[in-house]
């Protein structure tokens, strides 16, 4: 569920200046991390960003020159694909992931929540635990396939654990096109508690900047 190559991007691209860039393979310093936007087990969901007027910004000449060069480096990367059009990540040259990471520094933080990418460490989100009533609830194979830090698991399993051995869970429809529509209703994402520490920590020890979806302007 976690790799994936495409991440949709939201239709806030405008104002695109048509040059070119390079493609210099140089050593990266700067990380992508790459997964669906639409998957809700993600180290980051904080975003920096604070409530803008973007009418105002965009009458600040200097912004709008950065703004319309960081567009145009994420609408290279743009690719259609049935129809639909994906912002392609992993093709993302070193050079063009540097530039957009020191256009993005040199924005306010208000300029980067109009972004529809933008810079930022891995967090993890507060955690949660589920209630007795909806762990009962997702013992049930017609209602919920169940994954369990990241291995799908049956059911029943769920036998051999309390509410309180989990400390992080999200719930997710079944979409038509998914590959086991029918087969349940629901799609869960159950962290054990252990599962979850250890994320926490890695993602509070990491302070690489990792260019991932503004979940702000989708």
């Amino acid at each position: 569920m976690k790799k994936v190559v495409l991440i949709f991007i939201p239709a806030l691209i405008c104002g695109v200046l048509f040059t070119s860039f390079g493609s210099n393979q140089a050593e990266p310093n700067v990380n992508i991390l790459i997964e669906y936007v639409e998957n809700p087990i993600t180290d980051n969901q904080q975003v920096l960003y604070q409530d803008s007027k973007p009418m105002a910004l965009l009458t600040d000449t200097a912004f709008v020159v950065l703004y319309e060069e960081y567009n145009h480096i994420i609408e290279s990367y743009i690719v259609e694909r049935d129809g639909r059009k994906s912002f392609n990540l992993s093709s993302v040259t070193n050079e063009d992931l540097n530039r957009l990471k020191e256009l993005f520094l040199s924005m306010s933080s208000e300029q980067q929540g109009m972004l529809s990418y933008i810079f930022q460490r891995r967090t993890v989100p507060a955690e949660r635990i589920p209630t007795q009533e909806q762990f009962e609830s997702w013992k049930s194979p017609t209602d919920f396939g169940i994954w369990l830090d990241g291995r799908r698991i049956e059911n029943s399993e769920l036998e051999r654990y309390l509410p309180s051995d989990f400390s992080l869970f999200y719930v997710s429809r079944l979409q038509r096109n998914a590959v086991d529509y029918g087969k349940y209703v629901y799609h869960l994402d159950l962290n054990t508690t252990r599962n979850y520490r250890e994320r926490k920590e890695r993602a509070d020890a990491d302070e690489t900047l990792y260019l991932t979806p503004n979940v702000r302007v989708r």
